[in-house]
């Protein structure tokens, strides 16, 4: 029980972050592309820290909540989607929560398929 209510309090944090941060990213104006590139390679280079910090799951979800927000300003960045992929994969097969497993796995095929459509001839996304 105690377990289900963590899981329900973590998915609603991570949704009101996600709608904060895509609300957030409208109202700002217009960055330069320097800007931009800027903002998206900070942003992975954060995920990939909480990525050291990945045997805490909430950490894992943070950095994902990043690399979105990355993808969300550079759609065609293949470091955000590869990675975005891995976190998926590590949180799939490491919550305790079935219906998170469900949905990351899900997650995990799409961002794969975006990294396949990206550099086909990477083979990262292929798998």
């Amino acid at each position: 029980m105690r377990d289900t209510f963590r899981s329900i309090v973590t998915g609603a944090t991570l949704v009101g972050l996600l709608l904060l941060a895509t609300s957030c990213n409208k109202s700002l104006p217009e960055e330069s592309p320097a800007t931009d590139s800027a903002s998206t390679a900070q942003d992975i280079s954060s995920a990939d820290q909480l990525y050291s910090q990945r045997a805490d799951l909430d950490q894992l979800r943070r950095g994902k909540v990043l690399l979105r927000q990355a993808l969300t300003i550079d759609p065609g960045n293949y470091d955000a989607a590869w990675k975005l992929s891995k976190f998926d994969y590590y949180l799939a097969t490491h919550t305790g929560d079935a219906k998170e497993r469900d949905e990351v796995f899900r997650s995990c095929i799409d961002a794969g398929k975006t990294e396949a459509q990206l550099q086909s001839e990477k083979p990262d996304g292929h798998f």
